[in-house]
């Protein structure tokens, strides 16, 4: 486990004492693991550049109550670590091992290797994540808001599929469609395995 240093300041403080704010520091462990380190059967998030605080601040902390095994993200280009996400992650820092990783596309390669299905989360899709049939390992790849998932990142998934958005807007924010592609694909895991359960029962009754 690695101890960060994330630096914390209220937004109700003069400027007078914004160069003592400043200094203060609280202490957030998080563990950091490399790929090498994922469940064989795991369910893990990756992300493409998600470089704003708040919402990668909130993903970990859907993460962590949806039970995500770790996070990949780019050494580079992701958030600073501050006192912004530790708000935002709320204490789920401690809970979500981050992977971060030099070149995502190959990072993307090596899940491959290691047996995880890689779908990535496109609201131009052509597949919607309801249709797919999910089982572990699984790796659901996230892009930043406005690029979305860059073209090596793409083409390095198994499947491309958005979330089934009947309404006016097309399109959520990546922590929300994050929060709402855990849920889908929590419920959908589930499903497999109770299925996979009955499976195995009825090749032992027989």
């Amino acid at each position: 486990r690695h101890t960060r240093c994330l630096s914390d300041w209220s937004s109700d403080v003069c400027s007078s004492d914004l160069n003592l704010v400043e200094r203060m520091v609280v202490q957030a462990e998080g563990p950091e693991i490399g790929l090498e380190d994922l469940p064989s059967n795991g369910l893990v998030l990756v992300l493409d550049q998600v470089t704003d605080p708040h919402n990668f601040g909130a993903i970990v902390r859907t993460a962590a109550a949806f039970g995500v095994d770790a996070i990949v993200t780019t050494e580079r280009h992701s958030p600073a670590q501050s006192g912004v996400l530790a708000k935002s992650a709320s204490g789920a820092l401690e809970h979500v091992p981050l992977c971060p990783v030099v070149n995502l596309a190959r990072a993307m390669e090596a899940l491959e290797d290691m047996g995880y299905r890689r779908v990535g989360l496109d609201s131009d899709a052509p597949e919607i994540l309801d249709d797919l049939e999910l089982a572990r390992p699984l790796a659901l790849a996230l892009g930043a808001e406005g690029k979305g998932l860059r073209r090596l990142t793409r083409e390095n998934c198994d499947h491309l599929a958005r979330l089934d958005l009947p309404g006016a807007i097309r399109s959520l924010n990546v922590s929300n469609a994050c929060a709402a592609a855990l849920t889908l694909t929590r419920l959908k895991l589930r499903g497999a395995a109770q299925q996979a359960a009955r499976t195995r029962d009825g090749a032992g009754g027989a």
